[in-house]
């Protein structure tokens, strides 16, 4: 038996996941922030990949562009990289421990934030801070519990499948 979720979930996570990111914070915690687009559509992509494509990483990411005033594409180009490679290897990942996920999802995170610093660098705008790095390890700590809670919620509103 396999658990389909509910779109519905899928997609009000995933807003609040972008809500997350526009959420006030001061200078200094602003660096620290976990990147929640990606840690909730690398979920869906590990856990419901018939729901999760490469054009719907490239649309949240289009969405992160446009609500943190970056250049349009920026986000979505990252984003797309990391979930072709959770989609390619999704029954690998599934199998992972909780902290092997976390460790993985740290990787991914990384890949995310090179994307991220490529393209700001040909812009001209390198990041100078070291904390521009930190979401890598404020990601991996908070893996564990957003597969606590999505895992959670997921079970309480899905159905079952015969497969």
């Amino acid at each position: 038996m396999r658990e389909i979720p509910h779109l519905g979930v899928i997609v009000a996570s995933i807003c609040v996941a972008l809500l997350l990111m526009i959420v006030p914070l001061s200078n200094t915690l602003i660096w620290y922030r976990p990147v929640f687009p990606l840690m909730i559509i690398a979920y869906w992509a590990m856990f419901a990949p018939d729901y999760v494509s490469l054009g719907t990483a490239w649309f949240i990411g289009i969405c992160c562009d446009v609500l943190m005033g970056t250049i349009l594409g920026e986000h979505a180009l990252a984003l797309a990289i990391v979930i072709y490679v959770v989609l390619r290897a999704y029954m690998q990942l599934r199998m992972y421990s909780i902290l092997q996920q976390s460790l993985f999802i740290g990787l991914l995170t990384g890949i995310y934030q090179v994307v991220l610093f490529c393209t700001e660098g040909f812009l001209g705008n390198l990041p100078n801070n070291l904390a521009f790095w930190s979401p890598i390890f404020t990601t991996v700590f908070c893996w564990p519990l957003l597969v606590l809670i999505v895992g959670n919620f997921q079970r309480r509103t899905s159905t079952t499948k015969a497969t």
